[in-house]
């Protein structure tokens, strides 16, 4: 007996095989192509985040820079500040000192004598003056 076989009409056990074949390798490639989209785009919200922590950062760093200046200036201004200071309380101390010791007697204070004020030739001129003619000379 020969068995008839239907070149027309497939088997269908061939046609299951096939058919669950076919299906799982389109599964497998749509889950491929859906877990690369899905890897795409969480890559793309990476580096969204990562430029957006680059411009935090350089903000920053220009806040810090900004400050830092400042604070320079605001330090200079401080040391002169505390130089005003010392010297304002070397003054006090020594004007506190000069009350301490009391007012000075007039004979103490330097008073410019007449000689002081005049010149070296109004002073010689002074001298010969006051000589007679006959002491000029002697010595």
């Amino acid at each position: 007996m020969q068995s008839h076989v239907d070149l027309d009409v497939p088997d269908p056990e061939w046609q299951k095989a096939y058919m669950s074949k076919k299906s799982h390798e389109t599964s497998d490639d749509l889950r491929a192509k859906e877990l690369l989209q899905a890897g795409v785009a969480g890559e793309l919200e990476l580096l969204k985040q990562e430029r957006k922590a680059e411009r935090q950062l350089a903000a920053a760093m220009a806040t810090l820079a900004k400050h830092e200046q400042r604070l320079q200036r605001f330090q200079s201004q401080v040391e002169e500040s505390q130089k005003m200071v010392f010297e304002a309380e070397a003054a006090l101390r020594e004007s506190q000192t000069r009350r301490a010791a009391g007012p000075r007697p007039p004979q103490d204070q330097a008073v410019p004598s007449r000689w002081a004020i005049r010149s070296d030739a109004a002073q010689k001129r002074s001298i010969s003056a006051d000589c007679s003619p006959n002491d000029i000379g002697r010595g």
